[in-house]
């Protein structure tokens, strides 16, 4: 059955949380398989090595651009995501970035303006979605305004070349 599979996408929900399940499944495609994951990519460095070893391309959810907003927001490792990306580039995996726009988390201008130049300096030519977040459990702000983001989307564009708003 897993011999005719051209590509297979493992998204929503972390995949990272059943990574063993991941690798399981990417030892029983065949070798030209696409593997491609969206993650956070907050991952111990020996795992995400093995990992990228059989992936093909990656969606990176980048939170924001700061350790504070990971340690209050996501209760991620801001350095450590940051690395796991800096491995995909380096590996020469197709990567692409989400950035959530959340009014009243990480809808800080500098902070976005050091988000895009991080990501350009690893290639300008990665794409990035700006995403049109929808705050729940217990947010009492709404979803950023559409001219909010497309002033985050005229801040990107100077410094990447593929800019999107994702609604």
């Amino acid at each position: 059955m897993l011999n005719d599979t051209k590509a297979i996408v493992f998204t929503y929900n972390e995949p990272i949380t059943w990574y063993e399940y991941i690798m399981d499944v990417c030892k029983l495609l065949p070798r030209d398989a696409d593997i491609i994951l969206n993650t956070n990519a907050y991952v111990e460095r020996e795992p995400w090595r093995e990992l990228l070893n059989y992936v093909t391309a990656l969606n990176v959810d980048l939170k924001a651009f700061s350790p504070f907003k990971y340690a209050i927001g996501p209760k991620g490792h801001f350095e450590s995501v940051l690395v796991a990306l800096e491995e995909c580039v380096k590996r020469g995996k197709h990567v692409e970035v989400t950035f959530t726009l959340i009014e009243g988390f990480n809808d800080d201008l500098e902070d976005f303006k050091k988000l895009v130049m991080y990501i350009s300096s690893l290639d300008e030519n990665i794409p990035l979605h700006i995403r049109r977040g929808y705050p729940a459990f217990k947010y009492e702000k709404g979803p950023v305004s559409l001219s909010t983001l497309k002033l985050f989307k005229t801040i990107a564009l100077k410094y990447l070349r593929r800019v999107e708003i994702v609604l």
